[in-house]
């Protein structure tokens, strides 16, 4: 892994990994890390798990001012394996849209797509 601080901006590449306050982990080939904007922007095969689930896709740019993250169709369109509530699913969408995530708010938008599993209460 490369790594160069040019002040406002930090770029890391070659399997980059980033950790946030929550433990919610993202690994990608390259991450570009804005400073001043708050930004942290991710390419190549972005992995980022939580959690909730785990998130694949060709890019992502999580914004920690908004507390969101972005994910939209490159070569491949991004997956979500997601937990929540004894369901669990495997979405795809051209582009996801991830509201304070912790919360699991999520805006999926284009030819969206998705497999639920409902687990069976005990009785």
């Amino acid at each position: 892994m490369v790594v160069a601080d040019q002040g406002e901006v930090v770029i890391s590449r070659g399997n980059s990994q980033a950790v946030d306050n929550q433990k919610n982990m993202v690994q990608a080939q390259e991450m570009i890390y804005d400073k001043k904007k708050g930004q942290v922007s991710a390419f190549g095969n972005v992995v980022v798990i939580t959690t909730s689930g785990t998130i694949k896709s060709d890019n992502a740019v999580f914004d920690s001012t908004l507390n969101t993250v972005v994910m939209k169709t490159d070569k491949k369109r991004p997956s979500a394996y997601l937990i929540y509530d004894r369901q669990k699913g495997n979405y795809t969408a051209d582009t996801m849209t991830f509201f304070n995530y912790q919360y699991k708010i999520i805006l999926m938008q284009g030819n969206v797509r998705a497999k639920i599993f409902v687990e069976q209460q005990d009785k």
